[in-house]
């Protein structure tokens, strides 16, 4: 009995596994699957080209493309284009610019990177993201380097580029700072004044407040 028992055990227990195996198969599949999605980049001349694309926030300064599904996959480097369109979001490539920074290793001027394009008018609102990751008394980034590794926290940056002068603002989210900058970027539209005056902003109130201001500014 006790030989019958362990070998229907040991069955149970195979078949358990295989199926956790299959799961975990089907699992990787969707997701490699799903990380490929139909875009385009648009080359250093401007030429648009069509295929898939696979882009994570983590992937400092590069996306990685290839034409069709067997075809072989490239890795294209911000340096190398002027941006790409991934099904609705559009990225481009902007020069010189600083982030929100929460490290020190994040600070300083980021010499080139993507920014996806949130709005677009008389002022042009991008977010940049970079990944940031903690371990114990160590710190690293995408923008930087350091002796350990750890939890990642994603970084949000909003920048405002105005379309007549070109100068690229980083929004910064401590809030003292948020309402000076918008205070001053803001300070032609009645409107928007006294909502950055009067109430308590948050940093995702940024894309609605630029989308009123390109409304009125056509």
């Amino acid at each position: 009995m006790g030989g019958q028992y362990s070998t229907a055990n040991t069955m149970k227990i195979n078949i358990a596994l295989s199926i956790i195996l299959c799961l975990a198969a089907w699992s990787v599949q969707g997701q490699n699957q799903s990380s490929w999605k139909a875009g385009k980049y648009f080359d250093q001349s401007g030429k648009a080209v069509e295929g898939l694309i696979s882009y994570g926030y983590s992937q400092n300064k590069k996306f990685k493309f290839k034409a069709n599904d067997a075809a072989k996959e490239m890795k294209i480097k911000a340096s190398e284009v002027k941006g790409f369109v991934v099904e609705k979001d559009s990225f481009i490539v902007i020069h010189n610019f600083k982030i929100d920074s929460r490290t020190s290793v994040t600070s300083g001027i980021i010499p080139v990177d993507f920014v996806q394009v949130i709005e677009s008018g008389d002022l042009t609102l991008y977010k940049h993201y970079s990944s940031v990751y903690v371990g114990g008394d160590s710190f690293s980034s995408t923008h930087g380097s350091s002796s350990g590794a750890g939890s990642s926290n994603l970084i949000e940056t909003y920048i405002i580029k105005q379309s007549d002068s070109g100068v690229l603002w980083t929004i910064y989210s401590e809030p003292k700072k948020l309402r000076a900058q918008l205070l001053d970027i803001f300070q032609h539209d009645p409107m928007l004044l006294f909502r950055v005056s009067q109430e308590s902003l948050n940093y995702s109130d940024l894309p609605d407040m630029v989308k009123k201001y390109n409304e009125r500014y056509i």
